[in-house]
């Protein structure tokens, strides 16, 4: 029994970490929206495109390049004091958008409200776009599920995948609202009556993160 979860455990790593090698070639960013550069501080001027361009800000990666799949997300800062940009809702920076993970998290679905995350200063780069969704993926967990994995010593296979690679956001411009992709079946409620070829089988309660980039460049 112990061997076969380590197998399955050694499996979807390397199976996760292709995922990540591929993520440059299927993950690309691929935007048809355009926002002034500059820092949106609330929802309202990011709805507006109405940033302040006053401050001058300088993005710092940290452990970007890693190897292991892990989302480790990026932070910006008033390049004047070296003060870390925190509570606002999104930042357009050299042609990309990212969101703030704290905005991602206050700005949710109402069923996403056990979700959390321990990079709420950080940023989620929005890696597909168009006029109806905005996708960026963040390391965002399951607050109780995370607290029980670390109170007992367990890890499971989810438990091991969510830490990995993080979860799947989209901005909805219809509902404005983020949705956060809790589990593979969340995912298959939110694509169903969208795109339902693009449903997943959900096999170990995992969702196969490239199939759901595929899915929302689709019905962007």
């Amino acid at each position: 029994m112990k061997l076969n979860f380590l197998y399955l455990i050694l499996f979807f790593t390397s199976s996760l970490l292709c995922q990540q090698n591929s993520r440059e070639d299927i993950g690309r960013k691929i935007l048809d929206i355009d926002y002034p550069e500059g820092i949106y501080k609330s929802k309202e001027d990011f709805l507006n495109k109405t940033p302040d361009s006053s401050l001058k800000i300088v993005k710092k990666d940290f452990g970007q390049n890693r190897t292991d799949g892990l989302i480790i997300p990026p932070f910006f800062y008033d390049s004047n004091k070296d003060k870390k940009i925190k509570k606002v809702f999104a930042i357009s920076y050299e042609g990309d958008l990212y969101f703030q993970i704290r905005a991602i998290l206050d700005n949710r679905n109402k069923e996403d409200r056990a979700q959390d995350s321990n990079s709420k200063n950080g940023f989620a780069k929005v890696i597909i776009g168009g006029k109806n969704y905005l996708y960026a993926e963040a390391p965002i967990v399951n607050k109780w599920g995370y607290a029980v994995a670390l109170n007992t010593g367990e890890n499971t296979v989810n438990n091991a995948i969510s830490t990995i690679k993080g979860k799947g956001v989209v901005w909805d411009f219809v509902n404005r609202e983020f949705n956060i992709f809790r589990t593979c079946e969340d995912y298959n409620t939110f694509i169903s009556d969208k795109l339902p070829d693009a449903k997943q089988k959900c096999e170990f309660g995992m969702e196969d993160i490239l199939e759901i980039r595929k899915a929302v460049q689709v019905i962007k």
